[in-house]
């Protein structure tokens, strides 16, 4: 009875937290094909360099203490933990941005640096934003509050896609009538940029979507759960950061070499290609990762809380590990299927002419992106069974097969469409070989009860 209620329970969670993140989802969705008459791949590469920086900064921002929140069993022991992790956020950022102010002369040396301009200062204020972000959502996680944190992100997305398309039209000069909109998406509409906005117009989309974020998951915070301050002390938290010291000192490495693959994916197909590319790349990746946004993170927080919570009661944790990846493989399969058969006549359709290779690169990596929304969910199980290290080291050889496939693709072939095929082929055989080896070490730790 109580096993039917808990699988009653994780299905009720996934599909609050996927409702929540469908709805936030739905509008960047629905919006992408104005974006991208709006503003051009060019725009768009230098977006994606400018987010890289941030989601780079931000691995390093709360020490990856927020991730620990989870774990203890009591809520004094949590709380401290989210006391300390926003120690250090607002410790990077200021660091941070005394650094950007300081080295401003040398950062703007470089070509792709001085193009952001003044955006540049505002860096840490977004790393700061996320930060707060994940810290209050592993909370809300924590105590079972996936309504909250749904409402988080359709907040953001929101926000961010409302904002794009009222600058992108601002951009163009394009009036709020049905002609003037309908225009947009004639053949012969010419992105161009009267009141000067260019990428600018998509960071500043980006800060308001993490700012509406911040604020909605900050009042509720400081209006129903304040009181739980007062356990925060600095013993506590010294004694918290000592504890859960692995997250420091391996996760946060360990999230940095993925978003390597990520960040400086981008900035290599950058070095050996051209900010087109990059944009449409970019593109790609983004609206793939739309099913894994909606889907696979859902599962992915619902998963962590579960599987935490199972361990810390020492029960099963392999049939769990199992029902959760068939689920996504079923789930995921039609999805991919129809992403790789049609996806070149779709995106050409949806995003326009100019858009065309978005399409062809998004065939290429479909086999990717589909292993990865199958097994990336259950990786979180090697944090709870604290196997990070070996964890890690398994990721870094994944992200050197990605950078290799990149670099021949760039030197070599000078043709990135090859190095796309190699990156699917090596991530399918990578994140198969995964699978076994979390359902290894989830079995062997429940030898140890």
């Amino acid at each position: 009875m109580r096993k039917k209620l808990l699988k009653s329970e994780f299905s009720k969670n996934v599909f609050i937290l996927l409702t929540g993140t469908s709805i936030a989802q739905l509008v960047p969705i629905l919006l992408t094909p104005v974006l991208s008459r709006l503003f051009t791949p060019e725009e768009f590469g230098i977006f994606a360099f400018y987010s890289s920086l941030v989601t780079f900064l931000s691995i390093f921002a709360t020490g990856r203490y927020e991730l620990a929140i989870l774990l203890p069993k009591e809520q004094k022991e949590a709380v401290n933990i989210l006391g300390l992790s926003f120690l250090v956020l607002i410790s990077f950022t200021l660091l941070t941005s005394l650094l950007s102010f300081v080295l401003s002369g040398y950062l703007f040396s470089f070509e792709r640096i001085r193009v952001l301009g003044v955006w540049l200062y505002l860096i840490p204020l977004l790393v700061f934003l996320l930060g707060g972000v994940n810290i209050f959502t592993a909370w809300n996680n924590r105590n079972k509050k996936f309504g909250i944190t749904s409402i988080s992100k359709i907040s953001m997305y929101g926000a961010d896609g409302i904002s794009s398309a009222l600058i992108g039209f601002n951009k163009n000069a394009v009036a709020f009538n049905w002609e003037s909109i309908k225009s947009v998406f004639s053949k012969s509409h010419v992105i161009s940029s009267k009141f000067g906005w260019h990428f600018q117009g998509l960071i500043l989309s980006k800060f308001i979507g993490l700012f509406a974020s911040f604020m909605y998951l900050g009042f509720l915070f400081f209006k129903n759960q304040r009181l739980l301050l007062k356990d925060i002390t600095n013993n506590e938290m010294k004694s918290m950061a000592k504890i859960h010291r692995d997250f420091p000192r391996i996760n946060m490495f360990h999230a940095l070499t993925d978003e390597l693959k990520t960040s400086g994916l981008s900035i290599v197909i950058l070095t050996f290609f051209f900010e087109r590319i990059l944009g449409v790349y970019n593109m790609t990746y983004r609206i793939l990762r739309a099913p894994l946004a909606i889907i696979g993170t859902s599962f992915s927080q619902v998963f962590y809380q579960n599987a935490a919570e199972k361990y810390a009661n020492k029960e099963l944790i392999t049939p769990f590990v199992k029902r959760t990846t068939q689920k996504l493989f079923l789930i995921g399969l039609p999805i991919f299927i129809l992403i790789f058969l049609f996806a070149p006549v779709v995106f050409t359709f949806i995003l326009g002419e100019k858009w065309s290779e978005a399409g062809v690169y998004a065939r290429y990596l479909t086999p990717w992106l589909f292993v990865n929304f199958v097994v990336s969910p259950v990786s979180q199980l090697a944090i709870i069974l604290k196997k990070q290290f070996a964890f890690w080291m398994i990721n870094l050889f994944s992200n050197i097969l990605i950078f290799v496939a990149i670099l021949l693709a760039g030197t070599l072939f000078k043709d990135i469409k090859i190095g796309f095929i190699i990156i699917s082929a090596s991530q399918v055989i990578f994140y198969l070989w995964v699978y076994f080896w979390l359902i290894k070490t989830s079995t062997n730790a429940e030898k140890d009860y």
